[in-house]
């Protein structure tokens, strides 16, 4: 009996010890498995994944920068001009790249009295939006404003320099440069045209040496 339980027990050990080998098996089976999905997900899902979290990010970007653009019309529609230029810089700044944008920018900075930068925000805008009649039109009323900028300045400086004159001199000292002005045309005038060219061109050598 003894020894066939032993016998028996032997068996049983061998079973068992196939089922171990069994399970064995079945582990680096299951771990063989285990890794080819493994890398099945990573190669496959994972860009996928990536992808969506791009996007994403990419739609908080992008409702971001709209949220900025649309608080830049809020200053501009409230006259805070300097700050729905700097709105729309910031948009732009961000790598938004669109027309809309530059024309708001131009509108901003027109009405911020910066004409240059309005001209040029208008240009880029009409670079993004050929043929956009808003656009045309504002860029050709910022160019004439340009244009009657510059004559007013020349009138500017003249008026400068009569204004000028009339502070550091009166009305009779003035009335007296006139009066020599006058007669001193009519003279040189008048010697033009009754003395002879080599006598007035001799008169004046003389002048000249005797005055030197």
């Amino acid at each position: 009996m003894r020894s066939g339980a032993v016998c028996a027990g032997a068996d049983f050990g061998r079973a068992d010890a196939g089922f171990v080998r069994a399970d064995r098996r079945f582990d680096r089976c299951a771990g063989a498995v285990y890794l080819v999905m493994r890398t099945v997900i990573v190669r496959l899902l994972y860009p996928v994944v990536a992808v969506a979290i791009l996007g994403v990010d990419a739609v908080f970007a992008s409702e971001a920068l709209v949220a900025l653009y649309n608080r830049g019309n809020e200053h501009y529609r409230a006259g805070d001009f300097d700050a729905a230029i700097s709105a729309y810089e910031r948009v732009i700044a961000q790598g938004l790249n669109n027309g809309e944008v530059y024309y708001n920018l131009g509108n901003a900075y027109f009405k911020n009295a910066q004409l240059g930068r309005a001209i040029l925000s208008y240009e880029r805008a009409l670079n993004l939006m050929p043929g956009d009649r808003d656009v045309l039109a504002n860029l050709q009323f910022a160019n004439a404003q340009k244009i009657d900028r510059e004559n007013e300045d020349e009138v500017n400086i003249l008026t400068r320099i009569l204004q000028a004159i009339f502070v550091f001199f009166t009305l009779d000292a003035l009335a007296v440069m006139v009066c020599v002005f006058v007669f001193s045309i009519g003279g040189v005038a008048m010697c033009w045209i009754f003395v002879p060219v080599r006598r007035l061109l001799w008169g004046g050598l003389l002048v000249v040496f005797v005055g030197g």
